[in-house]
């Protein structure tokens, strides 16, 4: 069963456990849909007990085509594509009675936000799915009104139905490392291929290191909680992490940890990891990272001066959807999808966990 693993000790340390003053009065979705459309994923989905990998995949593809529905029609020669009135039509999607929904950690209906705003996606997404825990996750790129932004999103699929749905978009708005290569860089078919039996590592041992890779960003100072390869690559929306630090070539991601680089990122909280392909060695990530930059220098372990980036020196977070890639027990890869947040913004998803009767 997919569950939120919560840090106690460290939501304790960092002032979170307890504190009735950071509650978030979360908005239950409900969905109610007296009828379905006899669709391909319909038909498949009513005749198994379980939704396999390839039916979860299905889901997720046609709730991007739902999504995507609403293109902008065509309009004469210099009018304004920004309002159109295509319907949506929710109902090709096997929804479950109640549906929980956020956008960039923001509770609320269906058909709002992304499904007014979308106007193209990309098809060629990378889909992840896990059977055993009814999760599925698409990385991708989506397009508002022509500008494109790097999209992941996370579903859980239970009884064959959708019953919950997670939505990062990172708009080049916004503070932070994005490449605007978003249709090249937004997929990561380079990921998926499958880890030799030999090198692969358990359903329990993935998530040990998905959890290690989180517990060295945290306050990162030189120590290692998880292994990364020689040649590890770190893209966040798009943007090569590695190459983003002036003086830092020919470095596997693992260097910029074991200088302490991330220093001042204080917690990456709220951590999931709902999607898990042993075969293929991955597994998706979420979380939320704080940085409240109370101070904007600090010294690596290479004894280098480092500055916080002019641009965000303020206190901030990042919500991230990533995917890890584990090979010989050692992360090879990341690929983030991340957004600007609110300094401390409370994950919705963390307080359903916490209290599911608020539903």
């Amino acid at each position: 069963m997919f569950h939120y693993l919560i840090d106690k000790a460290q939501h304790k340390a960092a002032g979170v456990a307890g504190k009735a003053g950071m509650s978030l009065s979360v908005l239950a979705c409900s969905v109610f849909l007296s009828s379905f459309a006899a669709t391909a994923v319909q038909a498949q989905v009513s005749g198994q007990t379980a939704c396999d990998a390839s039916c979860l995949s299905d889901i997720a593809k046609t709730y991007m085509e739902a999504i995507g529905a609403r293109g902008v029609p065509d309009l004469p020669a210099g009018a304004n594509p920004v309002y159109y009135t295509d319907p949506y039509d929710v109902s090709s999607i096997p929804w479950a009675s109640r549906v929980y929904f956020t956008e960039d950690q923001v509770p609320m209906m269906i058909g709002d936000a992304l499904w007014g705003s979308l106007t193209a996606y990309g098809e060629d997404a990378t889909i992840v799915a896990d059977a055993e825990t009814g999760g599925v996750a698409w990385f991708g790129w989506v397009e508002e009104h022509g500008n494109p932004s790097y999209y992941a999103m996370r579903m859980k699929v239970e009884d064959s139905k959708v019953s919950e749905v997670e939505t990062i978009v990172a708009r080049l708005e916004e503070p932070g490392l994005f490449s605007e290569d978003v249709k090249g860089r937004a997929a990561y078919a380079e990921l998926m291929e499958t880890v030799p039996a030999a090198s692969r590592s358990s359903r329990e041992r993935l998530v040990d290191i998905a959890h290690g890779y989180y517990s060295t960003l945290q306050q990162n100072d030189g120590t290692l909680f998880a292994e990364f390869s020689d040649d590890c690559s770190w893209h966040e929306n798009g943007a090569d992490v590695v190459a983003s630090v002036p003086d830092i070539t020919d470095e596997g991601c693992g260097h910029l940890f074991e200088i302490g680089y991330f220093k001042p990122i204080d917690r990456v909280r709220d951590r999931a990891f709902p999607v898990v392909d042993e075969e293929r060695g991955l597994v998706v990530a979420v979380s939320t990272r704080d940085q409240n930059n109370n101070n904007v220098t600090w010294q690596t372990t290479d004894g280098v001066e480092r500055k916080i980036d002019d641009v965000i020196y303020y206190s901030h977070s990042r919500g991230a959807i990533e995917l890890l890639k584990i090979e010989d027990g050692e992360i090879t890869a990341i690929r983030s999808v991340t957004n600007f947040l609110p300094y401390y913004m409370p994950s919705p998803w963390q307080q359903r966990a916490v209290s599911p009767a608020n539903d």
